[in-house]
This record gives C-alpha cells, structure tokens and sequence, in this order.
C-alpha cells in the first residue's frame, strides 16, 4: 500500500479478517445472521467504513467495503 501511494498506484486490495476487523463489522455479522435464519438462503451484508492498519503498511485511513456474510449450516 505504501508503494502505491509513493507512486500514485490507484489500488484495491483484499484484507484478511482480523481480530480488529471483527469487531468492526459484529453489527452487520448480526443482521446477515438473521436474515439467514428467516430466509434460509445465504445472506450478506455490505458496509463501509475508515480503516488505519496498525503496522505502518499504510501513511493514511483506508475506505474499507465489508461484506458480512452468513451461509447456510455455518
């Protein structure tokens, strides 16, 4: 990420879940859950949010898109 911007690399990238990540979208998890349960069908759920990482990958707050996810017997 840090190159990118050095560089003015336009970028989008895919983040692993984390412990912070979470936490983060718990209340989105929450919804797609009970829509699943009403629905029977896999649900998902989009949320946005501002993202530092803690390790300096990156000099500034990132636009994160979230999708919460709950599938069926999971």
């Amino acid at each position: 990420m840090a190159w990118c911007e050095v560089h003015n690399v336009c970028y989008v990238f895919g983040f692993a879940r984390n412990e912070r990540l979470r936490r983060m979208i718990e209340e989105p998890m929450q919804q797609a859950r009970r829509q699943q349960e009403a629905t029977g069908q896999a649900a998902r759920v989009f949320t946005e949010f501002a993202y530092q990482t803690l390790s300096g990958s990156c000099s500034r707050r990132l636009r994160v898109i979230a999708k919460a996810e709950y599938l069926e017997k999971r």
